[in-house]
């Protein structure tokens, strides 16, 4: 059991950040959930964090022992991928076993571990099966008892439920919470549905292109996201947004399309929103009420017409159309007698109203309250953006031509052409006896498991910026430099 601490970690590939300066400190025993859309460095992160992805620069901590250069083997991880990535010739037992005979860990500790982790997910008749015979969920169950039996500090989950029908998404999503309740361990899980993120996570981590855009705990995240981005994702169905310009003759007014919202104007005034500012108004589906129903008699009313309506049995989503915008409001069963193509009078809580600045798109107003008042969104720090140097620097191309480092010691042995085989270029931004650099000049690209010597690397590549950065040599005959 232990914490887990991203400190100012990136990670670039040649012509891409995917990670930008992440910062998150993860408590023991706690069940943190990364969630983003696809391509937001969620599964990236988490790769970094087992070892199977090399840190381009800053710091991962598991406890107080930093790992950048720790094997995936030693950092005491156990990692359950999107795939179940079972061995088919093995049986249950087999595949549950396989990795602590490696480790050669002796054979009573070994079928003690297994038998607990096959009774924790009631696996105790599947142990003589192979995998083909075994159900989706329970293949899934196999792939996290393989990862219990190692007992290790820290689980790492990689959208292991992506794969399941919706039903029995539910029933191992419940699993999970179960396991970790039971083994009090660090638990990361990623991904991309929200709704697994509300439901599991104690607190969440909201990826956006490689960037932390907040850190809190699921509630907080609904009710006061920070930006525009975290409103719109966090919620389902989707917070409702509008274009509108804060306005009115004395009493102040949230000015669209075809409508009007009188507003608080001390709230406005303390959120810096001023008369004639474009803002973005945000409702939450639920905010959108019938009118026709007791205690909606003081809240504003909008005229709107129905699109289409959606009948859940608890509840019902209306779509609606209103400032030239499809909205959805979610209203209870008695407006089972709305139709579509009819035009009602809909209620809009003002009380848990948000505000966005269309240019930073930064809350203004949180759930009613300016959001400087709002320890939640004031507090959290703002979301890291790159400089515009880093940018250029991560659209440059690939490197053609690789050429001999520059000897760190006189006594260095000299480097022949055609003394090596030709190796695998990867993405990093240091050469091993060098330390990591946050300048975003010294980006470049070196041979995957070079050869070493007292100086280093033998060969490396690197982008025009880093080529002039003291300790590079840039070969003066063609006669150093190797074939591309």
């Amino acid at each position: 059991m232990a914490s887990v601490t991203y400190e100012h970690v990136y990670k670039r590939y040649p012509g891409n950040t995917v990670i930008t300066d992440m910062n998150a400190q993860i408590k023991d025993k706690e069940f943190v959930v990364l969630v983003g859309p696809s391509g937001s460095g969620k599964s990236t992160a988490l790769r970094m964090l087992a070892g199977l992805e090399e840190i381009s620069d800053g710091m991962v901590r598991i406890g107080d022992r930093v790992v950048n250069d720790v094997a995936p083997k030693d950092r005491d991880i156990a990692m359950v991928f999107q795939s179940y990535a079972l061995y088919p010739h093995m049986s249950v037992y087999d595949n549950l076993s396989f990795g602590l005979k490696l480790r050669k860990t002796p054979k009573g500790e070994i079928d003690k571990r297994v038998r607990e982790a096959a009774q924790i997910l009631g696996l105790e008749p599947f142990l003589d099966r192979k995998p083909k015979a075994l159900s989706g969920g329970q293949r899934q169950r196999v792939a996290l008892g393989r990862a219990i039996v190692r007992q290790p500090k820290v689980f790492l989950m990689d959208e292991p439920l992506s794969n399941l029908d919706a039903k029995l998404r539910v029933q191992t999503r419940v699993q999970i919470l179960k396991l970790h309740q039971r083994l009090q361990t660090t638990f990361i899980y990623v991904t991309h549905d929200q709704v697994e993120a509300m439901t599991m996570g104690e607190r969440i981590v909201v990826l956006d292109n490689g960037i932390v855009q907040q850190f809190d705990s699921p509630q907080t995240l609904y009710e006061h996201p920070v930006n525009l981005f975290v409103a719109g994702f966090i919620g389902s169905p989707a917070m409702n947004f509008l274009n509108v310009k804060v306005g009115g003759d004395g009493q102040t007014q949230l000015q669209g399309e075809g409508f009007q919202v009188p507003v608080e104007e001390r709230v406005l005034s303390e959120a810096g929103a001023e008369r004639g500012q474009d803002v973005i108004m945000g409702i939450r589906p639920e905010d959108l009420k019938d009118v026709r129903f007791p205690g909606r008699e003081g809240l504003p009313k909008v005229s709107a017409k129905v699109e289409v309506v959606e009948s859940m049995g608890s509840e019902i989503f209306v779509y609606i159309v209103l400032g030239g915008k499809t909205l959805t409001a979610r209203m209870d069963p008695r407006s089972h007698d709305i139709q579509p193509g009819q035009s009602i009078q809909v209620a809009v809580d003002t009380h848990h109203l948000h505000l966005f600045d269309p240019k930073t798109e930064k809350a203004l107003v949180s759930r009613g309250a300016p959001a400087a008042a709002v320890p939640a969104v004031a507090e959290a720090p703002a979301p890291a953006r790159l400089s515009r140097e880093a940018a250029a620097v991560s659209a440059m191309p690939l490197p053609r031509r690789c050429w001999p480092r520059a000897a760190a010691s006189p006594s260095a042995p000299a480097i022949k052409r055609g003394s090596m085989p030709p190796l695998r270029a990867s993405a990093t931004t240091s050469s091993p006896s060098r330390p990591m650099s946050a300048n975003p000049a010294t980006l470049k690209t070196s041979f995957r498991r070079p050869r070493r010597t007292s100086a280093g690397s033998i060969f490396s590549c690197t982008t025009p910026a880093a080529a002039a950065a003291p300790g590079w040599m840039r070969p003066t005959s063609s006669s150093t430099r190797p074939s591309s």
